[in-house]
């Protein structure tokens, strides 16, 4: 089985749906300007993982499981995480969605 990865506007998914699992992924423009607003925030979550879903923090945890854990819990689907390095260096974000 093959998967495919459409953002959420694709006007192409029903073209692909029937030989295809479609997963559409919308865009993360909320969660990305919810880290830039709160960079002082972000200093003090160093070394945990953070679910965030539109402009709101949902969860964190040093430990990826407890804050799956908490995103199901509330019923999200496919969180926003991301990782916050205990250095912050250029390019060592790590950002799954």
């Amino acid at each position: 089985m093959f998967v495919l990865f459409l953002h959420f506007n694709s006007r192409f998914a029903n073209l692909f749906s029937e030989r295809f699992t479609v997963v559409a992924l919308t865009p993360r423009e909320r969660e990305l300007d919810w880290m830039e607003k709160n960079k002082a925030e972000l200093e003090q979550l160093k070394g945990k993982w953070l679910a965030i879903e539109g402009e709101e923090l949902v969860a964190s945890s040093f430990n990826i499981l407890n804050v799956i854990e908490e995103t199901k819990r509330r019923g999200i689907s496919l969180p926003f995480l991301i990782y916050v390095p205990e250095e912050m260096q250029r390019n060592t974000m790590g950002i799954v969605s």
